[in-house]
């Protein structure tokens, strides 16, 4: 997806951990951030972390896709600040309060939809 688009790592973990964890994967190059819940003290899905990082990212709302795999954080999160979102949910978990924007069980899928 990079370099057409801007890309984010929006997490809940610990600094230090998150960037070994995106460094032991090689995926580190791929993203133009990594924006985490301890920078301001508030945790996903909770909306002043989202505006933190649409702030941080320059990014427009409507222009912006939450692409997550945990509907409870990451979904519910772009939810509650009327964002656009993909859920990854390749063990097509159900029962979730409402559908999100997207929903793919690959990662290729996302090519197709972007």
């Amino acid at each position: 997806l990079r370099p057409k688009y801007a890309m984010y790592i929006l997490s809940n973990g610990f600094k230090e951990l998150q960037s070994r964890k995106m460094r032991t994967a090689g995926i580190d190059s791929y993203f133009d951030g990594l924006i985490l819940s301890e920078d301001i003290g508030v945790n996903k899905p909770g909306r002043a972390l989202y505006e933190h990082a649409m702030q941080i990212s320059g990014a427009q709302l409507d222009a912006s896709l939450m692409i997550g795999d945990m509907f409870d954080t990451d979904i519910l999160g772009a939810a509650n600040i009327g964002m656009d979102s993909l859920y990854f949910n390749p063990r097509r978990k159900s029962g979730h309060p409402f559908t999100p924007t997207y929903e793919v069980e690959t990662l290729l899928q996302i090519k197709e939809i972007l």
